[in-house]
């Protein structure tokens, strides 16, 4: 980046951060940061949180169209907020994220800085700090997942390339200083990919899905090495046991691997269609853990939450989709409420952890989508607050906790704006109407930094911005 467009994005910051009108300044409030001067505010398409360095936290921005969307940092104060590193130089974007881990001071993402593709890069919320890891598929896109740390090394999902002498999307390792960067297996030989996808640590252990080519997408298992990594069992005596792209879920909880999965449509004694199951990373410990729906239609799991000694998830049984609850045995595993009674269902879907507790959208059908919470029992999943009076919804999305307290978004006749809950329904309030009247902030990207809440919200005179919010 040239010096002049580098003085252009900073003064852009710089002049426009005091702008914040003194009806957001006071205590409790929210306050504006704003980083393009005028009505015409940030992209939405380009905003995503990527995670927390000792630097501050890291997002992707399109602040500067002379820069495209780069990484950029902010500790929640006007002069901490700034770009990283203008990655791909010029206009064009390098687009950092979104899926991101964190191993030691660095978080790692995906990123193409225009002449390696889309590949592994590394940042500590530092220009000199935000490096490329490696050029893993010299030939094109990386395409690179990071899911997994076991033993001080992400591991990840990766292409070299799909030509001859290349190896496809295959499972791969790093280590926190971006050495030792590896392809752990084959484990589809040649370029046709093993995918090494929904990868979880179990300790000493990775599980994932892949192929072998020849057996479908079923459990493997991996120690991190290439002769310790090898399929487990086969779930799906026909084929895939979880359909490709898309439509799984797996993650690790109580030194166990849950995974959804098809063991078959067939009708026969060992078919149960799509359904809950579980492994230790051995042939034995890996079971059909719960049938939901008997016989082969199987259910639809749409999401796992861990909070404390509990895994929380969305299920279907017969009884629509509801909020189920296991603390890893057979026994412990339960419907917490039928919240919408008979099959209708109540689609649940998960906001935050607090105090211990869940805190979730759900649809009682009576009183449209609203806040509810859970302790995992029948007696503690309960509502919170009908937050928009009657059937209609209010539909609270996109939450972070900061201070003994969930802050979201929901709709009422003020439009979209920022919530608060303690977890009452008299500590849950709206914050402010940002977007006076009936319009709406319509906040999002809401994101955990020390004592507050960052988020990404629109008002009428500035367009969107980015706003920090301390309950």
């Amino acid at each position: 980046m040239s010096l002049s467009r580098s003085l252009v994005g900073v003064l852009a910051i710089g002049l426009s951060l005091f702008a914040a009108p003194s009806s957001v300044s006071a205590a409790n409030h929210p306050v504006r940061i704003e980083l393009v001067a005028g009505q015409d505010g940030l992209n939405p398409g380009t905003l995503w949180f990527l995670g927390n360095t000792d630097r501050g936290a890291l997002f992707t921005a399109n602040v500067d169209p002379t820069i495209g969307a780069e990484l950029y940092r902010t500790d929640g104060t006007a002069t901490g907020t700034r770009l990283v590193r203008d990655i791909w130089q010029g206009e064009q974007s390098s687009g950092p994220g979104p899926t991101v881990l964190k191993l030691g001071s660095s978080l790692f993402f995906e990123a193409n800085d225009g002449t390696h593709g889309l590949e592994m890069w590394r940042s500590d919320g530092s220009k000199p700090g935000t490096q490329l890891v490696r050029d893993i598929n010299p030939t094109g896109d990386g395409l690179v997942d990071p899911q997994a740390v076991m033993g001080g090394q992400i591991y990840f999902s990766a292409s070299d390339g799909d030509t001859a002498g290349r190896h496809g999307w295959e499972l791969w390792s790093l280590g926190p200083d971006g050495q030792n960067t590896h392809r752990v297996a084959d484990t589809n030989p040649g370029p046709d990919s093993g995918y090494a996808n929904y990868i979880q640590s179990l300790g000493s252990k990775l599980m994932f899905i892949g192929t072998d080519g020849v057996h479908g997408l079923l459990p493997w298992v991996s120690d991190g090495t290439k002769a310790g990594t090898h399929m487990v069992k086969r779930v799906n005596e026909e084929g895939d046991a979880i359909p490709y792209p898309g439509g799984g879920q797996a993650i690790a909880f109580k030194g166990k691997y849950y995974f959804v999965a098809n063991d078959g449509t067939g009708g026969g004694p060992n078919d149960h269609g799509m359904e809950l199951w579980q492994s230790d990373g051995t042939a034995a410990g890996t079971r059909l853990f719960k049938e939901f729906v008997p016989g082969t239609n199987g259910t639809t799991i749409y999401w796992f939450r861990v909070v404390g000694d509990q895994l929380f998830f969305s299920a279907y049984d017969g009884h629509g989709q509801e909020l189920w609850v296991t603390d890893g045995t057979v026994n412990g595993t339960h419907r917490t409420r039928d919240i919408n009674p008979g099959s209708a269902g109540s689609d649940p879907y998960p906001l935050g952890v607090l105090n211990g507790r869940i805190y979730f959208t759900a649809n009682n059908g009576t009183l449209g989508a609203e806040l509810w919470r859970s302790d995992g029992t029948k007696a503690g999943t309960v509502l919170v607050k009908d937050i928009r009076h009657g059937a209609a919804s209010s539909g609270p999305y996109a939450a972070a906790s900061a201070n003994g307290t969930l802050v979201f978004a929901a709709k009422t006749g003020a439009g979209v704006e920022v919530w608060q809950t303690k977890g009452t329904k008299a500590t849950t309030t709206m914050v402010q109407d940002i977007n006076p009247g009936g319009g709406s902030s319509d906040p999002f990207g809401f994101w955990h930094y020390k004592t507050e809440v960052l988020f990404f919200a629109s008002d009428p005179t500035h367009g969107l911005e980015l706003w920090r919010y301390a309950p």
